[in-house]
């Protein structure tokens, strides 16, 4: 037998050539440099918020507990203040487009927490497709289904039935009327802020994020 070693293929290891600058001419422009900023600052700004937003749902979060412990259901919403800024804070149940995960049911479940299961695609019996063009097979059906003979065993399909697990707005009020909110708000409910500041002075609210950055 052939020396497997000494046949061995060879491995590519040169590395990559490094890419070309690119050879484009370069036109000066004016007004670049103002666009580049600003996208910068958008971009800054952008992961600012959502990092402000995070601290200020969480105090909403805290509240709504609170609130809805005392009166055993879904709180009312409020209006957040601060130096002149308002914020619209609204607690709201968990859309039905948001299915409940396998966790989260296991979760509610666990409380005692009820939720609803809707069928989204219904149950029953379909004519395979597959002899929607057979118009004699069709004309004997509609004569007597029964009677027909050589009917094929799969003429007449079943589709299943499809559920989706939904939260309620009983579902709320009851994680609060059993005083677990503080654990599941987030899984039957979703926190919305609406923040403005009277008059829009946009030097002022500049100056605010700057002593935020800084």
């Amino acid at each position: 037998m052939a020396n497997m070693f000494a046949k061995a293929a060879t491995i590519n290891t040169t590395k990559p050539a490094a890419a070309k600058k690119s050879d484009r001419p370069e036109v000066a422009i004016a007004g670049i440099e103002n666009l580049a900023s600003i996208d910068a600052v958008m971009k800054a700004l952008t992961a600012l918020r959502a990092t402000v937003e995070e601290t200020v749902k969480g105090q909403m979060h805290d509240q709504f507990v609170i609130d809805g412990h005392k009166i055993g259901r879904k709180p009312d919403s409020f209006v957040g203040t601060e130096n002149g800024a308002t914020a619209s804070c609204e607690l709201r149940k968990r859309s039905t487009m948001s299915v409940l995960t396998d966790d989260d049911v296991a979760l509610l479940e666990a409380q005692g927490i009820t939720y609803e299961t809707v069928e989204t695609t219904k149950e029953c019996f379909v004519i395979n497709p597959a002899y929607k063009d057979d118009s004699k097979l069709l004309e004997k059906v509609s004569t007597a289904l029964e009677k027909v003979p050589g009917m094929p065993e799969d003429f007449i399909m079943m589709q299943t039935g499809v559920y989706k697990r939904v939260v309620t707005d009983e579902t709320v009020n009851q994680v609060f009327a059993k005083g677990v909110a503080d654990d599941l708000l987030g899984v039957v409910g979703v926190l919305a802020i609406k923040p403005k500041i009277e008059g829009s002075d946009i030097q002022e609210a500049l100056k605010t994020i700057q002593a935020i950055i800084a």
